[in-house]
């Protein structure tokens, strides 16, 4: 803004992306994008936006990991590093008759293979990964109960 005032003319996008990029990923700026999933209207522009301006996976704030309890509790350093062992947050533990046990999660380190053993927290026993599901968002296609197209 100051550059504008100063300036008294046009500033070119160019002048625009690192204090737009700065605003972004320090959360005092939420852009707002009008796009149309049915027609595709800006669909492409919102997609630019997300490559250029938003924070990619390894940028991202991981919640803190402690090791151990209390006062003897110690951070543990997160890099999205694929071959390091695997840190992941779980935020939803859900009980389905047919299925048994799921924990919905997102892993913020190493890679997790169906088959894994886990340790949660300084647990001493393994839990065993028996099937991995990857999480799909409500359909485009018209497949919400009572849709008539």
């Amino acid at each position: 803004m100051a550059l504008y005032l100063e300036q008294g003319e046009e500033i070119s996008p160019e002048q625009l992306h690192d204090p737009f990029e700065q605003a972004l990923r320090e959360d005092h700026l939420v852009p707002i994008c009008f796009c149309s999933a049915e027609t595709g209207a800006g669909i492409a522009e919102l997609i630019e936006i997300f490559a250029r301006l938003m924070r990619n996976p390894a940028e991202g704030n991981p919640p803190p990991f402690l090791k151990g309890e209390g006062a003897d509790a110690v951070r543990v350093e997160v890099s999205p590093d694929p071959t390091k062992h695997v840190l992941a947050h779980v935020f939803k533990v859900t009980i389905d008759p047919f299925v048994g046990k799921m924990g919905i999660f997102r892993v913020h380190q190493g890679t997790l293979k169906a088959g894994a053993q886990l340790f949660v927290g300084d647990a001493r026993k393994p839990i065993k990964i028996a099937h991995l599901y990857q999480l799909q968002g409500q359909g485009a296609h018209g497949d919400r109960a009572g849709d008539s197209r």
